[in-house]
């Protein structure tokens, strides 16, 4: 039995931002300090992923053969119901780094968006990462490299069942009390309950800093992370 066409739609959802990656375009240092040009992509795994997820693991394939001037073509077919194999084609040229697996990975990532996985992200523009020493990542060259978080992605760019960021805080007001952990977040280990205190402001600039936190204190405290231990009335607050 194949893929039912109405179930197709579920390949061009958001992912989760755990699943994406961030290229770093450009960097420099200015009067304020070192910054950063970054930009959302979607990784070959996460494609994969997904087609499992919507289609199963029988009713999905890929094939890949030499592009006509170099580089990649893929293929992607799905095993839809009542209509049998459909496949869909996009390539990549090598690329500088590992050029034929980079190829690979870029052929398979294009074709897949012409089956909707990841279309979305053409959507958000290459701007500044936030630069501070909670940064999920690290860029620059010996001596000056420095911490930096992806900048917030917009609620349509975010699954259905992820927090939103105003419910991020609502949740990190209401449980950073409760624990005294130590976590290790970009370089610097901290207590929770001092860092809330003591970078409020940053964490209502910096979604993904909030998402962090969040996750370690849920960790910390055993609160599930999701909607129904969110008060009502803290959400109103943040």
């Amino acid at each position: 039995m194949g893929t039912r066409a109405e179930e197709l739609r579920r390949l061009a959802e958001p992912f989760a931002p755990d699943q994406l990656e961030w290229r770093v375009g450009r960097t420099g240092k200015g009067v304020r300090g070192a910054w950063v040009h970054v930009l959302a992509y979607q990784t070959s795994r996460a494609v994969m992923d997904r087609f499992d997820e919507v289609c199963g693991v029988e009713n999905w394939a890929n094939e890949f053969r030499a592009g006509p001037g170099g580089g990649v073509l893929c293929r992607i077919g799905v095993n839809i119901e009542g209509a049998g194999w459909v496949w869909k084609e996009d390539g990549a040229e090598n690329t500088n780094i590992e050029a034929v697996k980079g190829g690979l990975s870029g052929a398979m990532k294009r074709a897949a968006v012409q089956w909707g996985v990841g279309r979305y992200l053409y959507g958000l523009e290459e701007t500044f990462g936030l630069v501070h020493q909670f940064g999920l990542y690290s860029a620059g060259k010996g001596g000056e490299r420095f911490r930096w978080n992806p900048p917030a992605l917009p609620d349509w760019a975010l699954p259905a069942a992820e927090l939103r960021h105003r419910e991020l805080l609502a949740f990190i007001k209401a449980y950073h009390k409760r624990t005294e952990g130590r976590v290790r977040i970009g370089d610097a280990w901290t207590k929770l309950v001092e860092l809330v205190g003591t970078h409020a402001d940053l964490l209502k600039r910096d979604y993904f800093l909030a998402r962090t936190v969040a996750k370690a204190l849920s960790i910390e405290t055993g609160v599930p992370l999701d909607r129904a231990a969110i008060d009502p009335a803290a959400l109103r607050a943040a």
